[in-house]
């Protein structure tokens, strides 16, 4: 049982990553396919909503396929098929957009494949240290000790 001292495993930290950016970027594919059948049927959609899909918000689709790159993650056929449906939804949508985000075209499978584990490395490293305990030290007087309740809330080095 890991407590909250306990840092994640490298495969806890990566699969995590990965099943949570899967499911969110299923359900921005979710919303984009709503988005292109009600443009089909002539009926108008929100374009401020349409733009947060697209790349506005942190947790868009874009975003969501940028880290599934950053992570390594599309490796298998069926999260290719996902990514690269997504692209082609965004591309019919709104691809100036997409193109903010997301500047490169999805490439064949095996490329990704091919730079899956460097990725992945890297991943790895970044997330675990964020998980490092770190100080901070400060020099200099407090302009205005009255603001700071608890004197010397900070260390020295001189």
């Amino acid at each position: 049982m890991k407590t909250q001292n306990t840092p994640a495993d490298h495969s806890d930290i990566l699969f995590t990553h990965i099943v949570n950016t899967l499911v969110d970027l299923a359900k921005h594919e979710g919303t984009l396919m709503t988005f292109e059948g009600l443009l089909r049927n002539g009926i108008e959609v929100d374009e401020g909503m349409m733009d947060s899909m697209l790349g506005v918000s942190q947790d868009s689709a874009a975003q969501c396929v940028v880290q599934l790159r950053d992570c390594g993650a599309i490796t298998s056929p069926a999260v290719y098929e996902m990514v690269t449906h997504v692209e082609q939804l965004a591309m019919r949508l709104a691809p100036d957009w997409w193109k903010q985000i997301v500047p490169w075209s999805v490439q064949p499978l095996r490329y990704y494949q091919e730079e899956a584990r460097a990725k992945r490395e890297r991943f790895i490293v970044c997330q675990r240290e964020r998980q490092y305990p770190f100080n901070v030290y400060v020099t200099g007087q407090v302009e205005y000790p009255e603001d700071d309740p608890i004197y010397g809330t900070y260390g020295f080095v001189e």
